[in-house]
This record gives C-alpha cells, sequence and structure tokens, in this order.
C-alpha cells in the first residue's frame, strides 16, 4: 500500500476477537514475504501460549503450497514446519479466498494495511544471492519481452491499447478480450474466414470492434456498465 508492505495476524475465539498483532516490513519486502511472517508469527504465539487446537487461516495461496512442497528449502518454511511438526498439540493451515467476507481474514487485512503508515519499519527483508539473480533475470525477461512486443509487427491492435507488457493477468473477461484482440464473433472478423457478411445487426455496414465498443446502439446498455466512466473520446 502506497509502497510500503504491512502484515498482521489475529487470533479469533468462539467468534471473538482475542489478540492481534500487525508489523511494517521493509519496503522491497513483498506481499509473500508479508504473508509468510505472519504465518511464522501465529504460530509462535500458538506455541508460547500452548493452544491446544489451532486452524490458521491464510488467503496466500503461494506460501501454503511452499509449505507443502516438501523440497522446498527456505530457511523459514523449515522452521514453521518443524515447529509445527514438533508442538504436542494441533495447529493447521487452511486457505480461504480473498475478499469473501471473512472476518478474520478481513480483520488481519486491515491491521495489515494499518501496520503500513507505520513510521518505523519492524522486519527488515534482506535478499540472498539466488534471490537477487532470480530478480535481474526475472527484469531481463521483461526487458527483453517488451523489446520485442513494441517492435513486433503483429497486433499492432491490441498494441495501441496495451503497449506496456505486465506479468498481472490484465482481463479475463471473455467479451472484453474480444475487443481488445478485435476476434471473435465480430461480422468483419467472421467475413475474413467463413465468408459471412460485414454487416451489422443494427444495419451499420461494417460490424467491427470500434463500431461494438463505441457506435452500436444494440450494445448501448452494455456499454454503460462495462465503461460506466468512459467517454466516446476515449473508447
Amino acid at each position: 500500500m502506497n509502497g510500503r508492505v504491512g502484515g498482521a495476524f489475529v487470533e479469533f475465539n468462539n467468534h471473538l476477537e482475542v489478540h492481534n498483532h500487525c508489523f511494517r516490513l521493509s519496503d522491497n519486502a513483498t506481499a509473500y514475504a508479508a504473508e509468510l511472517l505472519a504465518i511464522k508469527g501465529a504460530t509462535e504465539y500458538a506455541i508460547l501460549n500452548s493452544l491446544p487446537n489451532v486452524n490458521i487461516i491464510s488467503d496466500s495461496r503461494s506460501v501454503l503450497l511452499a509449505m507443502e512442497n516438501v523440497n522446498n528449502i527456505d530457511t523459514e518454511i523449515r522452521n514453521i514446519k518443524k515447529w509445527i511438526q514438533d508442538y504436542p498439540g494441533s495447529i493447521k493451515l487452511h486457505w480461504v479466498k480473498v475478499h469473501v467476507g471473512h472476518s478474520g481474514n478481513e480483520r488481519a487485512d486491515e491491521l495489515a494495511k494499518a501496520a503500513t503508515l507505520r513510521t518505523d519499519v519492524d522486519h527488515m527483508v534482506t535478499f540472498d544471492t539466488q534471490v537477487i539473480k532470480k530478480l535481474l533475470k526475472k527484469k531481463k525477461i521483461l526487458v527483453e519481452w517488451q523489446y520485442k512486443w513494441s517492435n513486433s509487427t503483429k497486433g499492432r491492435e491490441v498494441f495501441s491499447l496495451l503497449p506496456e507488457v505486465r506479468e498481472t493477468r490484465t482481463l479475463g473477461n471473455f467479451f472484453l478480450n474480444q475487443l481488445y484482440t478485435g476476434r471473435g464473433t465480430f461480422a468483419v472478423y467472421q467475413a475474413r474466414f467463413f465468408g459471412k457478411h460485414t454487416t451489422c445487426q443494427c444495419g451499420h455496414p461494417q460490424e467491427d470492434r470500434s463500431h461494438v465498443a463505441c457506435d452500436c446502439p444494440l450494445w448501448n446498455d452494455t456499454r454503460k456498465n462495462i465503461f460506466p466512466k468512459t467517454t466516446k473520446m476515449q473508447l
């Protein structure tokens, strides 16, 4: 949040909050590091307080998968796993989908955001040589990918909308993806491959993505729902 990273864990007993702890990490930390530290903190807290039956719930699938991986050599993960294995009580890890209204998870997220407002950093995150090499390799791949995308002669319509490459998924919506690529059920695109006419059902002679996205009266309501604050000029 605002270039800062925070983490937190909360103890609930019979749906009542009985304890919480939040912390700020150094700005170079990742969300993964914050989630891992939160799980570590919750585990330590459970052990120090001899809690008999503990369910640690996290929305970080990546951390939980790393915990599950028997070949993972990360020191923090190995320590947490050993603590859980050696603990005479029961400590179980569970995954919950983010932002689905789980009160404990939402509360921890709220505290983690509040922790980013702290002046002092509670945990300094350092990278070992292997992590640094991995980050540099990743950066090199992104630079090469951007160069190829910027200088390619293909997909220029998509490039006009998405000029910068990103690791994050842009859209997962089937219909919006057709608008981005210009491929799909548009009459102009269908005519290229199947010999169909290019006329839109509204009567316009060319049903292409620009017509559907900006002008077609049949799509007015859909357009307002998808682009509520976007003007026709921006489209």
